[in-house]
């Protein structure tokens, strides 16, 4: 069997070499044919994800730790409404990046108006364009009101029924206390005064949003990483949080877009808080997706036994490439 890894790096290339796989293997044409008619379904998911925050918040560099932005189509909307609102287009996966807001109260009404249109928009199917809402939160700011009234008032009634689709982060922890040596640049890694700062943070976003509006909202806090102006590249921190916390609140279908998609550079991945395997978690997570995508049910499961150890490993290996810095997760799922 051809073990070629060539095109794993894309999400139709991780598909096509699937497919060769199994026109490679023994098994008979109808476990075959069933096998590829529930991996197009897999295939053809799409998944709308529209970030919103104030600006220099690092939307863009967040996006990068995630997906990595070099691989994305960089656009905007083609109806006036969303012109301001720039579009990266992965396989797959289209993520909105919403203007920041406090640049003036004008501006800010402006770019409300073009959120509650977005969300408001259906697909060919009559579906929303849009599957989830990331608010970043700056950790460097002790004024969150702006953001905590935009979530109050404008996003949480599109999600009153769906609060799950309404995730919320807090970056740049590794600047939230701006007096002192904190964050320790070389392991890259906060101490007890940034974790404590941090913690409290996100339990006060969670009680103000509760108390306005009755609805349970789970913030975490993370460090996009990135690069100083003239300086060396610095690694995130959480980012495996953050991505487990995105890929959690997808649909279950759809989470198998994330297949060729995710940031290969490893050192985003490596370091967290250690509450959780976080990569291993969304790992499994993508592969359940695989397992269970549109009305599957337990079939594709039943064929890759079907199919044979050799057959269940190349397959394996193909996801794990598909699967970026955080792929050697996925050995253990086959």
């Amino acid at each position: 069997m051809n073990n070629s890894n060539e095109n794993l790096t894309t999400h139709n290339g991780i598909f096509s070499r699937i497919n060769e796989i199994l026109l490679e293997c023994n098994a008979s044409e109808y476990e075959k044919q069933k096998f590829m008619r529930h991996l197009m379904e897999a295939k053809n998911q799409h998944l709308g994800l529209m970030i919103v925050g104030p600006t220099g918040v690092g939307k863009t560099s967040t996006i990068d730790a995630l997906l990595g932005v070099e691989k994305a189509k960089i656009g905007t909307g083609t109806s006036p409404e969303t012109m301001e609102i720039a579009e990266y287009d992965f396989e797959g996966i289209t993520i909105y990046d919403t203007p920041g807001f406090g640049d003036g109260t004008d501006a800010d009404k402006r770019h409300a108006e073009d959120i509650t249109k977005l969300l408001q928009d259906t697909n060919e199917k009559g579906e929303p364009i849009i599957d989830l809402v990331l608010i970043l939160i700056d950790g460097t700011s002790r004024d969150i009101g702006t953001t905590i009234n935009l979530i109050n008032h404008l996003l949480i009634h599109h999600f009153k029924d769906e609060p799950g689709r309404l995730l919320i982060a807090v970056n740049k922890a590794d600047r939230a206390i701006p007096v002192g040596n904190h964050w320790d640049y070389e392991a890259n890694k906060p101490d007890e005064a940034i974790v404590k700062r941090m913690d409290e943070t996100v339990k006060t976003i969670r009680e103000r949003i509760y108390t306005s509006t009755g609805i349970n909202v789970d913030p975490i806090w993370y460090c996009a990483g990135g690069k100083e102006e003239g300086g060396e590249k610095y690694p995130a921190y959480n980012v495996s949080k953050l991505l487990s916390y995105i890929v959690s609140a997808t649909p279950k279908e759809k989470r198998v877009v994330f297949l060729g998609n995710i940031n290969t550079e490893e050192t985003d991945y490596l370091y967290d808080d250690g509450a959780k395997n976080y990569n291993k978690e969304t790992a499994s997570s993508i592969w359940e997706s695989i397992l269970t995508c549109a009305s599957i049910g337990a079939g594709i499961g039943a064929s890759i036994g079907a199919f044979g150890g050799p057959v269940a490993a190349a397959i394996g290996a193909a996801i794990g490439a598909g699967l970026g810095a955080i792929g050697r997760w996925a050995c253990s799922l086959l």
